[in-house]
């Protein structure tokens, strides 16, 4: 029906800070890939080739970490919007380089596939646009067999509140598996999560070792001693010291450092983090200096680099 897609990757990370350190909710990692990432390869399971992305004016971080869309198997074009410009706006700049019918996805939100199935449904029904639902709730993707004032669904605020226009016929995707990704606790239960397969179809980066409860990515180093229990998952080029110890679902991104003999249960270290010597991290989320308890809701600075820093701060 379609090989083309609209996907919004606009939406700034305030909702996620101070942790988040000025990620973008579409570059939030899940699994060792940016959240877009895992939208693109679901439009790519569904026959997408060629796709629109929306980034916000002078960003250069998504655009940086997509490219022009070759290694996912399609071509990538984007476009800059200014803040708080509806959906349907945003479709009237793109004019005719995207065509009806096509995809419109929100890559700044966490969905298992669901772009396939949607596509089925949208050719059984004579409607302009076929939203999926999880719960009577948007999960912000969509079909549109031509041009309609219901793609402002997808806008981020109406997504958030749920907003739904009755009139538009939708498809309940059960289990697939939905986050808004809108505070830190969401983005700590969407990490973990994707550990133990809430996301229907995710493609996790790392492989399992065997006789191993680790999923581990490749040129990541895993000292001999390392005791890991439950559901955990190491990064591409992370270092794993003697004596460290993973318990309940633990997922470290790239290029992180956890240093001799430090705990962690049921936690997420985020890319380019170092955790210190004999450090313990329980239900937390680290990136580089700032901690995350969700048990707790709290978030603060850890001034000690000894203890939670970048790797080069620890190193100096």
């Amino acid at each position: 029906m379609t090989t083309q897609a609209l996907i919004f990757a606009d939406r700034d990370g305030a909702d996620l800070e101070p942790v988040a350190a000025g990620t973008l909710p579409a570059l939030v990692p899940v699994g060792g890939k940016p959240v877009v990432q895992h939208c693109i390869e679901d439009l790519w399971e569904a026959g997408v080739r060629d796709a629109l992305v929306v980034i916000t004016a002078g960003d250069t971080t998504v655009r940086r970490e997509l490219g022009n869309g070759e290694r996912f198997g399609l071509a990538l074009r984007y476009l800059e919007s200014s803040s708080q410009q509806w959906p349907g706006e945003l479709l009237a700049m793109a004019g005719q380089s995207v065509e009806s019918p096509f995809i419109v996805a929100r890559g700044d939100v966490l969905r298992g596939r669901s772009a396939a199935r949607l596509l089925e449904h949208a050719r059984a029904t004579d409607a302009n646009i076929v939203h999926a639902m999880d719960q009577s709730r948007s999960t912000g993707i969509a079909v549109l067999k031509q041009r309609c004032h219901g793609l402002n669904q997808l806008d981020w605020t109406a997504l958030r509140r749920h907003d739904r226009m009755s009139n538009e016929p939708g498809i309940e995707l059960g289990s697939t598996g939905f986050s808004l990704l809108d505070d830190p606790a969401a983005m700590y239960e969407a990490c973990l999560g994707a550990l133990e397969g809430h996301f229907a179809g995710l493609l996790i980066d790392g492989r399992g070792r065997p006789g191993s409860s680790l999923l581990v990515a490749p040129r990541a180093s895993i000292a001999r001693s390392v005791h890991a229990t439950g559901m955990s998952r190491i990064g591409r080029g992370t270092e794993l010291h003697d004596g460290v110890e993973l318990a309940g679902r633990v997922d470290v991104g790239d290029r992180c450092v956890i240093d001799d003999g430090a705990q962690l249960i049921d936690s997420v270290v985020l890319p380019g983090t170092y955790v210190g010597r004999g450090a313990r991290l329980q239900n937390a989320v680290a990136n580089g200096c700032w901690l995350y308890r969700r048990d707790l809701g709290t978030c603060q600075r850890v001034d000690d680099p000894l203890l939670l820093a970048g790797p080069a701060a620890a190193a100096a």
